[in-house]
């Protein structure tokens, strides 16, 4: 981090390119963010983060696709009561999990957006399992082999 000012104002987008250069994680900006792949344990999700003035949003995404979705909202209420900080939705037919970084100055903001991505990371594990149950049994990181027409993830 560079030498500041306590009452600098912290540029959100600035921050995460920061911490995303930092670990050699390859990135994709967007008009209204950034989005890259995460992984830990053989699992693999879409991160997406926006931004406003003073918080970072981040959005972990499961490579899955629900085909039940009565069961998905079931899944989805119950892991976000167990959740300490965001909480789970389902967008169009992927679950996603929204966690927030607030960032009060420019001293504690990397270490408060390292905290809120490991935190959806974590979380994005611990619960891949029970997401999964809800959906299809390929992911939508699908391989196909036009000779034999097999199908791998």
């Amino acid at each position: 981090m560079m030498n500041r000012l306590p009452d600098e104002r912290v540029d959100p987008a600035a921050e995460v390119l920061a911490l995303l250069i930092r670990n050699g994680i390859d990135y994709r900006r967007e008009k209204d963010g950034l989005r890259f792949a995460l992984c830990e344990g053989g699992h693999q999700w879409e991160t997406v983060c926006r931004f406003s003035p003073d918080t970072v949003t981040i959005y972990g995404v499961y490579p899955f696709l629900v085909t039940n979705r009565a069961q998905a909202l079931e899944h989805i209420n119950a892991a976000s009561a167990a959740l300490k900080r965001g909480g789970f939705f389902l967008t169009d037919k992927r679950i996603a999990l929204r966690v927030s970084a607030d960032l009060f100055d420019a001293y504690s903001a990397p270490e408060a957006i390292a905290r809120a991505l490991e935190y959806n990371a974590g979380a994005m594990v611990h619960f891949w399992a029970h997401m999964a149950e809800c959906a299809a049994q390929n992911s939508v990181f699908q391989i196909e082999d036009t000779e034999t027409n097999a199908t791998t993830q």
